[in-house]
């Protein structure tokens, strides 16, 4: 005997309902859009910021290299100064001993500053012989303007007494150039050297 045809589409009909309240929905298209745009924005955002670090970094290290080039140039630029003045020094000391060298224990000739002697000048009256300017290249140059030393060149000027009464203490002035181991780095220094000798006319 059949069964009504009711209830054969009753149990297709719930069948049909069960299947289709039992199979996963598809998520919509656009959720899986939008997840796909902040991932690559989140891209950018780290790519731009590790940029940025990198100009920065950059700009701080090339910041450093152009303080250490500084500080090394002023460290050369101090020690070649030093060494000029060291050398300026040396020449005012051979300046000093020149003058006594001449002076030769009072055995010595005052007129030798008056003739024109290379490097030996005098500011007397009745003994003109000027000196020549020390900021003049040619002064160092000029074996007939200065005298050189070891470490560098100097001139003498006689200045005169100090006082008429005997002894007649007698006042020198040593000028000396000394330069670093560039050429444009020099030092000039000035000394004044003598005290109570007797000097042959």
């Amino acid at each position: 005997m059949k069964r009504p045809f009711t209830c054969q589409g009753g149990t297709l009909n719930a069948a049909i309902s069960s299947a289709q309240s039992t199979s996963p929905q598809p998520a919509p298209s656009f959720a899986k859009s939008h997840l796909a745009i902040n991932r690559k924005g989140q891209v950018g955002v780290v790519l731009i910021i590790s940029l940025i670090m990198l100009l920065l970094l950059t700009i701080i290290g090339l910041s450093g290299m152009q303080t250490t080039v500084l500080e090394e140039k002023m460290t050369g630029n101090s020690r070649d100064q030093n060494l000029a003045f060291q050398s300026a020094e040396a020449a005012l000391r051979a300046g000093e001993a020149k003058i006594e060298s001449l002076w030769n224990v009072g055995n010595g000739s005052i007129q030798i500053f008056c003739n024109g002697t290379a490097g030996l000048f005098s500011r007397v009256p009745g003994c003109v012989n000027p000196e020549p300017d020390s900021a003049a290249p040619v002064t160092w140059t000029d074996n007939r303007k200065s005298i050189a030393s070891n470490t560098g060149r100097y001139f003498i000027t006689y200045t005169g007494a100090f006082n008429s009464a005997p002894p007649t203490p007698i006042m020198f002035v040593v000028t000396a150039k000394g330069s670093g181991s560039q050429s444009s780095t020099q030092v000039i220094l000035r000394s004044y050297y003598g005290g109570d000798t007797k000097w042959l006319p």
